[in-house]
């Protein structure tokens, strides 16, 4: 959950950063003079960085849905384990009763 909480603040600080790329970039074209290349350079990072944390953040929740489903399945297999050891035990004859 650290990770998705800190993932969180670096997609928002690059989100900043693209939209103040943006806007230098959109008032230089109404300005007539072109995209200026910094502001280019600097959404194509953004985007290999949007890319790069959006697959770390993919690959966490498909790590979170695998470890849910084996405690899911490891206590269905307990509650299993016990209640069939305590069926045994219920239905075991002892030797000398009735």
């Amino acid at each position: 959950m650290d990770a998705i909480a800190e993932f969180a603040t670096v997609f928002d600080t690059l989100r900043g950063h693209a939209e103040a790329a943006r806007s230098g970039v959109d008032a230089a074209v109404a300005d007539g003079l072109g995209e200026f290349a910094e502001a280019t350079e600097a959404q194509g990072v953004h985007s290999r960085l949007k890319a790069a944390h959006l697959e770390r953040l993919r690959r966490l929740a498909t790590a979170i849905d695998t470890a849910d489903r084996d405690t899911r399945d490891a206590l269905a297999r307990h509650v299993d384990e016990e209640s069939l050891t305590g069926h045994v035990m219920a239905t075991a004859h002892v030797p000398g009763t009735r």
